[in-house]
């Protein structure tokens, strides 16, 4: 009703109350019959799109809204929602039926590596020549990569936050060839092995990196000559001699 309003000139509410205005009408609405509406009117595609973006709802009714073609959200980010792996397969099976999601973000959920498999494999069937998510954030989510097979949605990646995670040296081998510009791997327990193949072999595309919270400082110090793109970088709360 504000939108109406406000396209007739009648009130103009600042960004913030506007957002707010959203966040009481999710409380309010029935989400699940929000989304599983074909969204044929305009406003009603700018509803489920605006609550599904939120993450307002039941992870039963945000992951049914995924999979509808008409939702054309772009980002999606359902952080601490609970999301397990049983979550993260059915949250695969919506990604495959919608081509428009480029931002997903699954930040404090519980989903380990048979999960993140299954989320994979969906993310590769987004198109026809695979993925189409460009920004990825695992943070706080106890995942590796020691048994995912379904590496390829990741080489679409320019941003990809595994801060907080299981990760090893190992897992971050095959990650190295994306075109990463933003990369977070704060407080995980690499060593200074990736610190310096991290910033060797992103040397072309590389121009965000945070390794706070981590041992990896000397290997970082040593690769910094072969990377002449890195534009930020943070080293909070690490030993370096």
């Amino acid at each position: 009703k504000e939108e109406e309003e406000r396209a007739k000139g009648r009130v103009s509410p600042k960004p913030e109350d506007l957002e707010q205005s959203w966040q009481d009408l999710a409380r309010k609405t029935k989400v699940g019959e929000v989304l599983s509406q074909r969204a044929k009117d305009t406003k009603d595609t700018l509803l489920a799109g605006k609550l599904l973006a939120l993450g307002v709802g039941s992870t039963k009714d945000i992951l049914a809204g995924v999979a509808t073609l008409d939702s054309r959200i772009t980002k999606l980010h359902l952080n601490q929602k609970e999301l397990n792996d049983k979550h993260a397969k059915e949250l695969g099976v919506s990604l495959a039926k919608n081509p428009h999601v480029t931002d997903l973000s699954l930040q404090g959920n519980k989903m380990t590596e048979k999960g993140l498999e299954n989320l994979l494999k969906g993310m590769d069937r987004q198109g026809k020549d695979g993925s189409k998510v460009t920004s990825l954030n695992l943070e706080g989510n106890p995942v590796t990569l020691r048994k995912v097979k379904t590496i390829r949605p990741f080489l679409r990646l320019t941003s990809l936050n595994l801060s907080q995670t299981s990760i090893t040296d190992k897992d971050m081998e095959p990650l190295l060839i994306a075109p990463l510009t933003n990369l977070n791997i704060a407080r995980t327990a690499l060593t200074e092995v990736s610190g310096e193949a991290i910033l060797r072999k992103l040397r072309e595309s590389l121009r965000t990196l945070n390794v706070s919270h981590t041992q990896i400082a000397a290997g970082i110090i040593r690769g910094l000559h072969n990377n002449r793109k890195l534009t930020e970088l943070d080293m909070s709360h690490m030993k370096i001699a």
